[in-house]
């Protein structure tokens, strides 16, 4: 199984959204080895989230997949430092370029040697893997007008979420999570969303970072009275919300356990 990168776009300096042309073999699962060559694909430098990747269009030989990936965090042993270049006393680089940091360990009984997302240039990875891939200028629209035209509908599902739908995305954190559209924040041209996870958490998001946009015909209504109205008024507030996940979770914890079914049915 082989994956070429087709398009990628940033979502932030730890996050983009790719899209990828899939070749494998008649038959064959693409999500058993699906993490292992995206990742390769992009040098190593960003994996893929997990549940958060989606078939746009399946064939037999060839698939197309958006997934959403995070910049590798890498930790190693501090006697690594021997096999690379010594900047400063804490900072290193390797034989790829790059840096590295000397860090005390989690568990404090000695130091290890750090590669984070804040060291190299995110602007500078894309071009990267734009150029050992096959992204092109032109996009996927002249070469594969279909595969263009589902991922346009796609897209275009999650640019349509209100007020009170419920989606599953990927945080800022690099976690998959379901929940609710507080509002809508129009910039400029940029639109976002705010977004509360079950645990009453908050944070603004754009469509880049949802999955799928889950619509209350997937969710058991006896479980659920209020999704309806919820997403009906459109118009939901922080307080609301948090009432409603008291009543609905409190009572049913193992709900977070039938979403996870749902985002399973949306995502690999």
């Amino acid at each position: 199984m082989q994956a070429n990168i087709k398009q990628i776009d940033s979502i932030n300096q730890d996050q983009c959204v790719v899209l990828a042309q899939i070749t494998h073999a008649p038959n064959e699962d693409i999500s058993d080895n699906f993490g292992a060559i995206i990742s390769a694909s992009c040098d190593r430098e960003y994996i893929p989230v997990a549940g958060a990747s989606t078939v746009i269009q399946a064939g037999k030989t060839n698939s197309f997949v958006r997934t959403i990936v995070q910049r590798a965090k890498n930790v190693m042993p501090i006697e690594n430092s021997n096999e690379m270049t010594a900047l400063s006393a804490n900072m290193y680089m390797d034989k790829n370029k790059r840096m590295w940091a000397v860090r005390r360990s989690e568990s404090g009984e000695g130091d290890v040697l750090i590669r984070t997302s804040d060291m190299n240039d995110s602007a500078e990875l894309m071009d990267m893997i734009r150029s050992v891939s096959n992204v092109n200028a032109g996009g996927i629209r002249g070469t594969y007008p279909d595969v263009a035209k589902a991922y346009d509908v796609y897209n275009l599902d999650l640019s349509n979420a209100q007020g009170g739908d419920m989606v599953s995305y990927v945080s800022q954190s690099g976690e998959l999570r379901v929940g609710f559209v507080v509002a809508e924040v129009q910039d400029g041209d940029d639109l976002s969303y705010q977004v509360m996870d079950k645990a009453g958490n908050s944070e603004a998001i754009t469509a880049l970072s949802m999955v799928s946009l889950l619509s209350g015909d997937e969710i058991d209504g006896r479980n659920f009275p209020q999704v309806d109205s919820i997403s009906a008024a459109g118009n939901a507030t922080v307080q609301k919300l948090l009432d409603y996940y008291k009543q609905v979770f409190s009572y049913r914890p193992d709900y977070y356990e039938k979403l996870a079914t749902i985002i399973r049915n949306h995502g690999f």
